[in-house]
């Protein structure tokens, strides 16, 4: 099996890089220099060409060869660091609050760090969901993914090895993937899964992920789209 941090680090390069107005090449897999308690969210580059990781509790920041230069963890409990973005010198991360991850967030809020030093300088509430996780910049702002779902779970495709939240991820069984797409079509005109990288694995692509529940997960979600 495995094991999420690694699989998402050799994968980030492709996929994992948001609000960025460039997509740097790379010659090979950026590796973030450290170990962290959980598994990554999101990765964002600055104009200076240094990243910043998400990994659920922690914020890191490595030069563009994953060079670990600085950390900071969330000084809110039950806080989950979600998506990030990096402009005008600040970082922007998406933040829930879940104190039991049965019943899911509680609130949600945007948290801005100095680029520079790590420091949280400001923090936004998001009124119109209790549920976020992705956020980018527009032209004239910022986008955010949240869950305006009252009722019913997030569409989630994986599942946890071990302990909840405490253990490495894989990709879920399809049938379960199935019943909460099923659950949540009545309320909504079109359902988007964002993918953590690795969970889902096309068969023969550049990044692929060599765990086969990866390429199942795959096989048998494009197989539904097509039966739709």
């Amino acid at each position: 099996m495995i094991h999420w941090m690694t699989a998402l680090l050799l994968l980030g390069g492709v996929v994992g890089f948001t609000g960025c107005s460039s997509v740097p090449e790379l010659e090979s897999p950026i590796v973030c220099e450290g170990n962290f308690h959980y598994h990554l969210q999101d990765v964002c580059v600055n104009d200076k060409g240094e990243l910043f990781w998400t990994f659920t509790d922690t914020l890191a920041k490595t030069d563009s060869r994953g060079n670990l230069i600085a950390t900071c963890s969330t000084e809110e409990e039950y806080a989950h660091l979600g998506g990030i973005v990096a402009k005008d010198g600040k970082l922007y991360v998406a933040v829930g609050f879940v104190r039991d991850w049965s019943i899911g967030s509680e609130k949600a809020e945007i948290f801005v760090y100095d680029e520079d030093t790590l420091e949280l300088i400001e923090r936004y509430p998001i009124n119109e969901t209790k549920s976020i996780d992705g956020i980018t910049t527009t032209p004239n702002g910022f986008f955010v993914a949240g869950d305006r779902i009252d009722k019913g779970p997030n569409v989630e495709i994986f599942e946890f090895e071990g302990t909840v939240y405490r253990s490495a991820l894989y990709g879920a069984d399809f049938s379960r993937v199935r019943r909460q797409l099923e659950g949540i079509a009545p309320f909504v005109e079109k359902v988007l899964i964002y993918q953590y990288p690795g969970l889902m694995s096309k068969p023969g692509s550049k990044a692929f992920t060599p765990d086969s529940a990866a390429e199942k997960l795959y096989d048998e979600y494009v197989k539904y789209l097509q039966g739709i």
